[in-house]
């Protein structure tokens, strides 16, 4: 039976079977999985690396006056950069809290719809890195009820931001004709697999929402965006881990076994190619 919640081991496990090992030991299926399982996971990542069933989105803290900011380990290219900026008022130490709402700081002058629907970011302190959406708010009390539980304890020394404005930053290889605001990143460059350069150098922290597809080959084997590549392209990896079978054990049927995964990934390979931003230049 098709795993309907999938595992490395539960998929290699159906996939040898179907490739006629119908008593799979577990030492076959871990040798598989150090494997043909890794052989296949290249062959997935070189035939579509713009998968949008993988596509993430973290939150990347971008600290005062430095134009260097580190990406995920799993990072392979970025599909937007969301820069969230706020005035003073916006900002500050968080003055209680619970596990789904926070006190803002007193400098937060809003309405009770103003805030609904905005973004909270946590950019200093021990909860660094969080972000969640404001669900309800209550401009007298100034209590933010946010989408879903913070993870751990929100602590004192807790740094807040509430995104009230938000902008794409640019890929400094398009064509804009326009200038940047002092103290706020616009441009941005990709260094290399871990680093991000923006500029201008920001004069506060600031919260970066990237969005970017990972590199499969890098991605946790238990981690939820790996599961959800197993199960919603199943029969990519049983096919290919099915064919890595019948190449280690000599099947016949090996040949058009390959072909028909050839055929597979060829389709795959044809989705979800990867857009690009076409820069419009006004006048005549």
């Amino acid at each position: 039976m098709i795993p309907s919640d999938p595992t490395a081991t539960t998929t290699v496990t159906y996939a040898m079977r179907e490739a006629g090992r119908y008593t799979v030991s577990n030492s076959e299926i871990a040798r598989m999985i150090a494997g043909g399982l890794q052989v296949v996971k290249t062959e997935l990542w070189d035939a579509n690396r713009n998968d949008d069933i993988t596509a993430t989105e973290t939150m990347v803290v971008i600290a005062s006056g430095t134009s260097t900011l580190t990406v995920p380990a799993d990072f392979d290219h970025e599909q937007e950069l969301r820069f969230y900026w706020a005035n003073d008022d916006w900002r500050g130490l968080i003055l209680a809290s619970y596990s789904t709402a926070v006190q803002l700081p007193t400098t937060v002058n809003a309405g009770d719809e103003e805030l609904t629907g905005q973004y909270l970011f946590f950019i200093g302190g021990s909860m660094t890195q969080q972000y969640r959406q404001i669900a309800a708010y209550s401009g007298s009390t100034r209590w933010a009820t946010v989408s879903s539980a913070f993870s751990g304890s929100v602590t004192a020394d807790t740094y807040c931001q509430v995104g009230y404005f938000n902008y794409l930053l640019v890929n400094q290889n398009e064509t804009i004709h326009r200038y940047p605001v002092k103290f706020r990143p616009f441009f941005y460059e990709v260094v290399n697999q871990n680093t991000l350069r923006v500029w201008p150098p920001p004069d506060k922290h600031y919260p970066l929402l990237v969005k970017y597809v990972p590199n499969l080959t890098r991605l946790d084997e238990s981690g939820t965006t790996f599961v959800k590549h197993l199960r919603e392209r199943m029969a990519l990896w049983v096919q290919g881990i099915k064919v890595r079978t019948m190449a280690t054990y000599d099947d016949d049927r090996y040949t058009t076994e390959k072909q028909i995964y050839d055929a597979m990934l060829a389709r795959y390979a044809g989705n979800n190619a990867r857009a690009v931003r076409t820069p419009f230049s006004g006048g005549r």
